[in-house]
């Protein structure tokens, strides 16, 4: 499969020095890459290093594309709003974007059957698949119902950007073994280390409690996922190599699992490739973009104070008509009662309207439509409605015929 690379990041290098080892990918083109282009250039010397991104987008260079790169950076969203719009298929790092651009793109991906695929390597990871089949096992597994779920992680470096980054994935793990969180609070430093010694704590809909914590500086990227169960506990050790993760289970037994043969990067091309060719994969677009909900949530929870609720919906274009025709209409409604006050004054005040006679008196048709004026905020909200129709006309154009 012939790869691109657009934006570049340590993960993203990590995964092309899987791909120049591999005898069935390879990386034909490289797009801003240069903060690693020195990198880049060793590992793949042969492939096209070019500023202009936009030849992706005839879907000839490569076969699907790698991005990466910086969480906020408004170039890069308008990148990926373009090429999910000409349905590139995509293997994206995240966090990519915020939730709300996330959510966006997932509107377009639906009209455009794109192809995108999260890199999520906790996901896949052979721990966290024992973790999560006894979560659902419940009380009939080795540590009994699963009460609580404890991530703790120690950083190099502990700026507000990388640490949200692990929330962001963490955050998807706790999401991935207990469900959809409906309720996140986070609590921080005062000052200008909020996000240094940042804690959160989250509900899933079942009940079921988490908490994540950020600790204090170390030489190396490292955290521990702790299941606790009414009879015991089941506890991973995720160090920055996914082949060095241990899995220590005492209810199971005495010695350590170990995953030296795991390779995240070779599984990661495996679900880009399957996605490619129609099978579904886990986890998909709209689950990275609850992950990065859980982020900008809990960045709102830290601002305010206090617990803020999650509601589980389906970001559809239907619905942000309904919400936008709501905000129009309230406002067209508080514009009608403004106008009320401001002829009422008007007329109040008794100022001349401008006659179209010359004896003076005030012509008739004038007096007409200015008393007709509580029909104008309703005449123009009932317009708009019919967008609704011009989108859904187009909607269905875009749609293949099926015989």
């Amino acid at each position: 499969m012939k790869l691109a690379l657009l934006g570049s990041n340590c993960e993203a290098l990590a995964l092309v020095r899987a791909i120049a080892t591999s005898n069935q990918d390879e990386i034909v083109a490289a797009y801003d890459v240069e903060l690693h282009v020195d990198e880049l250039e060793e590992l793949i010397p042969d492939a096209i290093y070019d500023d202009h991104w936009e030849s992706l987008l005839l879907g000839t260079v490569a076969d699907a594309v790698i991005i990466a790169g910086k969480e906020n950076n408004d170039a890069r969203a308008d990148q990926l709003r373009k090429l999910v719009q000409a349905a590139i298929p995509m293997l994206v790092i995240q966090p990519i974007c915020p939730a709300i651009v996330g959510y966006e793109l997932d509107m377009i991906r639906r009209d455009t059957n794109c192809v995108m695929v999260p890199f999520s390597a906790g996901y896949w990871h052979p721990a966290i698949r024992t973790a999560k089949e006894a979560v659902e096992r419940g009380g009939e597994s080795e540590i009994g119902e699963v009460e609580q779920i404890v991530i703790e992680r120690v950083a190099v470096d502990r700026s507000r950007e990388n640490v949200l980054r692990h929330l962001v994935r963490d955050g998807g793990l706790i999401r991935h073994l207990i469900g959809d969180t409906n309720k996140i609070s986070a609590f921080g430093s005062a000052g200008e280390n909020q996000y240094s010694n940042l804690s959160v704590s989250m509900t899933s809909q079942a009940g079921t409690l988490s908490r994540w914590s950020i600790g204090p500086v170390s030489d190396s990227a490292r955290a521990k996922l702790k299941l606790i169960g009414s009879r015991g506990s089941l506890t991973i050790d995720m160090t920055p190599s996914e082949r060095d993760w241990t899995l220590s289970n005492p209810a199971h037994t005495a010695n350590d699992e170990s995953f030296e043969d795991w390779d995240v990067y070779k599984h990661a091309l495996l679900k880009l490739a399957n996605a490619i060719d129609g099978e579904s994969s886990t986890p998909d677009w709209a689950d990275s973009c609850r992950d990065l909900e859980i982020s900008d949530t809990a960045q709102r929870s830290l601002r305010r104070g206090r617990a803020i609720e999650l509601y589980e919906e389906q970001h559809t274009e239907e619905q942000t008509f309904k919400g936008i025709m709501a905000v129009g209409g309230c406002s067209i409604l508080l514009a009608g009662l403004l106008l009320l006050f401001g002829l009422a004054l008007f007329d109040g005040l008794m100022i001349p309207f401008r006659d179209d006679e010359e004896d003076g008196e005030r012509s008739p048709r004038a007096h007409l439509l200015i008393r007709l004026w509580p029909f104008y905020p309703f005449v123009l909200f009932l317009l708009l409605q019919l967008l609704r129709l011009v989108f859904r006309g187009e909607r269905k154009e875009s749609e293949p015929n099926v015989a």
